[in-house]
Order: structure tokens, then C-alpha cells, then sequence
């Protein structure tokens, strides 16, 4: 990590949210798109990538002038029953500030982070309930090309109402509206007779990755419309330089075959430990 966050106060009296957490500085919300720019861009960070940017993300280091330790948390989704989000960030460093960081945040949370530190968190709250998850990625952006599938094209904001009957909980946990999805995101999809039945969108993005969630109406599943448009948005955001990825719930056999259909030729595993 770098020394981009220079703008963190030290002392609990000076911070937005006024409190300092076991060696951790809270930085102000109002500042957090500062620190975006230091957080690892990878697969698995792009929620909370995006999340600073926006400046809906609450975060804290250990140092601001050169970071070693950070944790970001997202807002819960109520609606889409998803608790607030930490991701946990450590630099070849003891984990013991993000440790007891973790054990002061209210509940129930859901912690993210590679197994480095999941291992301290886990030693810490051996009841947590982990669940491994899959991030996938393609590695290159020549590997995905638009698919010749009928019917698929981008969705635009004449699509927008289609795209709200969906229902679809979740997907404006980074987009401030649709419209926003759909014009800064972007998402991919079928639309027969002004119904949406198959979609591929972006939820959040960083730098360098996309990540997707796909999406088919039950009464049109098993047709491949749902991985055609995940290519199709593939190809859209490789063409502006970003890398298509996903995260695949290791219990989830429909979104694992999903995945192998998209055809992501790179993955890593990620854990989320929920402290309840």
C-alpha cells in the first residue's frame, strides 16, 4: 500500500465518526474516496473499491501517512438480508489491529479477506460461520468475445423500467439508481416484448475489474441466455480495459456452472467469516 491516505486525523476528537478503534484511525467519510486509491485492486475488492469512491464506506488504518493495516466497511443491505460488509486489508503485518477491530464492530457482519488474515480472524471468533467463495477472473482482455447469440444487446435506459420489474435485490449496493447501473455500470441481457428475461450487470467495479451478476427469469432458465449476456457485458467492459470477474458461492452449484459456462479462465479463493 502506498501513502495516498494522507487526510486521516489521529486523534478521536477530529473524526467524523469521532472514535478510534484498537490502533485503528477512523478516516472521514466525507474523505474516503482517498482510499480507493490504496487498497489492493484485485477480484475480490471492487465492492469496497467502489464503495470509497462513492464515499459510502467507513474506513480506518493503523498509520495514515503509510498504511499497513486498513479495514473498509459497506452498508447492509436490509432488503437483500446482507449484514454490513468489513473488508480486511493487512501488508505482511500482524493482524492484531484488524483482529481487535473486528471484535468491537456491532453485529451481525460479514468479514472478507484473503486467508493471510482469515486465519487470525477465525482464531479469534472460532464461531464464525465461514463460507469459502470462488472470485473467478479472466486474465487477459482479448479472451472474451462478443457472443453471436440472437437477441442479446445492451440494456439502455429505455430498459429501465424492464429492469426494475425484475426485482432483482442487490444490485444498487454501489449504483445510486438504475439508471446509474445501467449508463456508469452497464449489464447486458434479452428483452422480448418490453420484458427483461435474462441479464448480466455490473454491480461494482475498480480500476482494472468488473464484477457481474447474471440473472434469468425461471420460466426462460437452462436456455444459455443468462451466459451470453455475462459475455456479452464481458466483452463490452474489456473493450474500456477492464477485467470481467464474478464471486461464486462455493455451496451455490447453479452460479458454479453459470461460471464454468461463462468461461473465467482464472480463480482464487476468498472466506467470509459471519460474526453473529
Amino acid at each position: 500500500m502506498d501513502d495516498s491516505a494522507t487526510h486521516a486525523t489521529e486523534t478521536s476528537d477530529t473524526t467524523e465518526a469521532g472514535n478510534t478503534t484498537a490502533s485503528l484511525v477512523e478516516f472521514p467519510q466525507s474523505e474516503s474516496g482517498a482510499i480507493a486509491s490504496i487498497l489492493p485492486d484485485t477480484p475480490w475488492t471492487t465492492a469496497a473499491v467502489q464503495a470509497c469512491e462513492r464515499r459510502i464506506a467507513r474506513a480506518w488504518l493503523d498509520d495514515p501517512d503509510a498504511p499497513q493495516c486498513v479495514a473498509v466497511m459497506t452498508p447492509a443491505d436490509p432488503d437483500d438480508g446482507v449484514p454490513a460488509t468489513a473488508y480486511l486489508f493487512g501488508a505482511d503485518t500482524p493482524c492484531d489491529a484488524l483482529v481487535a477491530w473486528v471484535g468491537e464492530q456491532p453485529r451481525p457482519l460479514d468479514v472478507i479477506c484473503d486467508d493471510d488474515v482469515g486465519l487470525h480472524v477465525y482464531a479469534a471468533f472460532p464461531n464464525a460461520e465461514i463460507a469459502e467463495i470462488a472470485s473467478l477472473w479472466f486474465e487477459h482482455l482479448d479472451s472474451v468475445e462478443r457472443p453471436e447469440t440472437p437477441g442479446v444487446r445492451r440494456l439502455r435506459l429505455r430498459d429501465v423500467d424492464a429492469v426494475a420489474a425484475l426485482g432483482v435485490p442487490g444490485l444498487l449496493r454501489s449504483f445510486e439508481t438504475l439508471k446509474d447501473l445501467l449508463m456508469v455500470g452497464g449489464a447486458s441481457g434479452f428483452v422480448e416484448d418490453g420484458r427483461v428475461v435474462a441479464a448480466a450487470f455490473t454491480v461494482d467495479q475498480s480500476v482494472n475489474y468488473a464484477r457481474m451478476f447474471a440473472f434469468t427469469v425461471e420460466d426462460r432458465r437452462r436456455e444459455g441466455m443468462a451466459s451470453a449476456a455475462a459475455r456479452h457485458l464481458a466483452a463490452s467492459h474489456h473493450e474500456q480495459g477492464r477485467l470481467a470477474c464474478a464471486l461464486v458461492p462455493a455451496g451455490d452449484p447453479a452460479a458454479q456452472a453459470l461460471a464454468r459456462a461463462i468461461g473465467f479462465d482464472s480463480g482464487a479463493r476468498v472466506s467470509r467469516y459471519r460474526l453473529v
